[in-house]
This record gives structure tokens, C-alpha cells and sequence, in this order.
């Protein structure tokens, strides 16, 4: 043990006392420490002749009238070891955090290299396509060109947004209801309890107990509930179903038919006078 670890070691012990006198403490040691170490001594030998550090401080504040017990012992070593403990996670948290980070930085480029090659393919579909020799064009015409399967793309987008609003529109719906629903549960439990009692209540009242006034509250209370539950009940958001309209085509050729019918009639109806 050196001079300043003596010292701050000692210092940790006395340190319920005033810091004045503390330093005052210090001093003298620390010009005794020097004196002996000026004489030829190391600074470990003058301070082995100190004693233990605990001991002389139980003595310097008995000297000052001051319980040793009142003083708490200085921090042990495992908080030490707890401390750097705690720093190789930080560093192990650090390196795993810093390996995470350049993974989702790869996967970032990755998606914009692609998104920008995306932009090129779709731009190039915009584009008006280049004339053909002759001998291609029946390819050309078996073929779909670009300009259609940038429309096919354009139409799927569109149905996928569709589709998705009406996933989203659908599970509003359905949290909606289930809001109601719950808004809805305590006021038939109440309105049950209500005519369950109704129903005691009038057993009661037939036994010649006065109980007009509960049966008439117990009846008020359970039309009240059934008329908020019936509110409730307008306030189902429900899914609205639209009639298919069923049209029957009518081919050109029945007008037709029905107009070669009539001069057929007619002929006949005049062979028959001439007969």
C-alpha cells in the first residue's frame, strides 16, 4: 500500500467527521509519511508502522468522541467486479448492436438497388416500342407488349388496393360491433337481473308484502336497459348486400321473329277469305 492509497483509505474512515478536521488528519500522516520516508525508510515500511487502517481510525475518531460503528464500511471489491462486469456487456451489447445496424444498412441497399431497378423495368414499359422488321410481326402480335402488361400490372395494383381497403373496412367493422357489443353485455345482465327480480318481487307481492315500490323500480330499470340495448342494436354497422340486377339479353333475331310472324298471319288469314 502506497501513500495515497493509505490515505484515501483512511480518509474513507474518518470521513463522518468535518472536512476541516479531515484534512487536518490528512496532513499530519501525510508530513509523517514524508518525514520517514526522507529518513530512508519506503513508504510501505512507514505506513506498516501506522498499523492497521482500520484500527487507527476506530482511535483517531474514539479520540474525537465518535462511534466507529456510525461510519459504514467502504465499497468491497465484488462491486469491482460487478462494475466491469457490466462494461464487458455493455461492449458485447455494443458489438451486437453495431452487427445488427450493418445488416439492416446491407438490407437497406439491397431494397433501394432493387426499387431503382424496378423504376428502370417500369419506365422502360412506358416507353413507346421500337418498330419491327416485317418478318416479326406475327410475333410481335402473338406476343403481349409491354404497354398491356404495364397495364395488367397497373390493374392488379389497383386490386390489391382495393382489396386491402376492404380488408381494412371489414376488421373497422368488426372492432366496431365488438366495441358495441361489450358496450352492450352489462346493460342485458342488468336488464336480466331486473326481471328476475321482477319476478320474486311479485311472488312476494301476492304473499301480501308491501313491495309495490321495488316492482315498480325493477320494471323501470329492466325497460330501461332493453330500450338501450335496442339503441345499441341501430348502431350495428352492417354489411351492406347489393342486389344483383339480372337482365336477360335479348338477341337481335326475336324482334325479328316476331315481325316475320305477323305478315304470316296475315297471308293466311287471306287464303282463308278467298277460300
Amino acid at each position: 500500500m502506497n501513500k495515497q492509497e493509505f490515505l484515501n483509505e483512511l480518509q474513507s474512515r474518518i470521513r463522518i467527521l468535518e472536512e476541516a478536521e479531515q484534512q487536518d488528519i490528512l496532513a499530519e500522516y501525510a508530513q509523517h509519511i514524508d518525514l520517514r520516508t526522507a529518513g530512508g525508510l519506503s513508504e510501505e515500511e512507514a505506513i506498516r508502522d501506522f498499523g492497521n487502517p482500520e484500527e487507527l481510525a476506530a482511535e483517531i475518531l474514539e479520540a474525537y468522541h465518535v462511534d466507529p460503528a456510525r461510519v459504514e464500511t467502504p465499497p468491497s471489491q465484488p462491486l469491482a467486479g460487478v462494475s466491469s462486469g457490466l462494461k464487458r456487456t455493455a461492449g458485447r451489447c455494443r458489438r451486437c448492436l453495431g452487427r445488427i445496424g450493418g445488416g439492416l444498412r446491407s438490407l437497406a441497399s439491397r431494397i433501394a438497388a432493387w426499387w431503382g431497378s424496378l423504376g428502370q423495368r417500369l419506365r422502360g414499359l412506358r416507353r413507346s416500342p421500337a418498330p419491327r422488321p416485317a418478318a416479326d410481326t406475327a410475333d410481335a402480335e402473338k406476343a403481349p407488349s409491354p404497354v398491356s402488361r404495364f397495364r395488367r400490372i397497373r390493374i392488379g395494383a389497383a386490386l390489391g388496393l382495393r382489396g386491402l381497403g376492404r380488408l381494412i373496412k371489414a376488421l373497422v367493422r368488426l372492432a366496431w360491433n365488438l366495441l358495441l357489443l361489450l358496450i352492450a353485455l352489462p346493460f342485458v345482465v342488468t336488464a336480466v337481473l331486473a326481471i328476475l327480480s321482477i319476478g320474486v318481487l311479485a311472488v312476494l307481492l301476492i304473499q301480501g308484502y308491501p313491495l309495490v315500490g321495488p316492482l315498480l323500480c325493477c320494471l323501470g330499470l329492466a325497460l330501461c336497459c332493453i330500450a338501450l340495448v335496442g339503441l345499441g342494436t341501430t348502431l350495428i354497422w352492417k354489411r351492406r348486400n347489393a342486389a344483383p340486377s339480372y337482365e336477360v339479353p335479348q338477341s337481335p333475331s326475336a324482334p325479328m321473329t316476331s315481325q316475320s310472324l305477323a305478315p304470316a298471319e296475315t297471308h293466311s288469314e287471306e287464303v282463308s277469305i278467298h277460300a
